[in-house]
Order: C-alpha cells, then sequence, then structure tokens
C-alpha cells in the first residue's frame, strides 16, 4: 500500500500524468508492491523552493506500509527521478526522495 506524493513547481499536463501514472505503477514492484494497492497524488505548479532557487524541482514522498530492503529504496529512487527527468526535464539533483514506513494501514473500515 504505496502512497506517492508529487510535489513540483512545474506544471503537469494531463497526458504526461497519465504516463507518470503507468511508470509509478511498474516502480511499485521495486518495493514489493503492486499497482493494485497503489494510491498516487500530484501537486503540480508548487511554490517551491530548493537551494535557495525556484528552478524546477520536485518533492517526492512515498508512504508505505511495511518496509523494503534498502537496496530497493535505492532502486526506487532511480527509477522515480528517471521518469521525472523523462516526463518533466527534472534533473536527478533537483529531486528529493522521502521514504516513510508504518506498520499501521487503515483501509475498507479496518487496519491491516
Amino acid at each position: 500500500m504505496p502512497f506517492i506524493h508529487t510535489m513540483t513547481n512545474l506544471p503537469i499536463p494531463e497526458e504526461t500524468e497519465k504516463r507518470l501514472k503507468a511508470a509509478y505503477g511498474e516502480a511499485a514492484a521495486l518495493i514489493g508492491k503492486s499497482e493494485n494497492w497503489l494510491m498516487l497524488r500530484f501537486e503540480d505548479s508548487c511554490r517551491l523552493w530548493m537551494a535557495g532557487s525556484g528552478e524546477p524541482a520536485a518533492m517526492v514522498q512515498v508512504d508505505l506500509y511495511g518496509k523494503a530492503a534498502p537496496e530497493a529504496y535505492e532502486a526506487m529512487t532511480a527509477r522515480l527521478t528517471a521518469v521525472l527527468e523523462k516526463e518533466l526535464g527534472l534533473a536527478p539533483g533537483r529531486v528529493y526522495v522521502r521514504y516513510a514506513q508504518t506498520p499501521y494501514w487503515g483501509w475498507d473500515g479496518g487496519n491491516f
């Protein structure tokens, strides 16, 4: 059950968002999850600053039920930054990726 929240100071056209959705769905397998449980939020045209600059940047937050191996997070970060570079032209050095793991996750009126 990952929830991936992407914030960027760039606009994300609808077709680009669809391609990001598909790529994130494939990337979920890297952390042992499937697209069947994936929830996404895209927040574009944010007022976002990085290193004192308003140049194109993004913050990606990955909330995860359970945890994954360190090498899985490495692979996920590489994939997410590559996808953002391809789809939005974002340099990998202008993207932060944060992971949050939790042993508690609610769904359908109960918890796992």
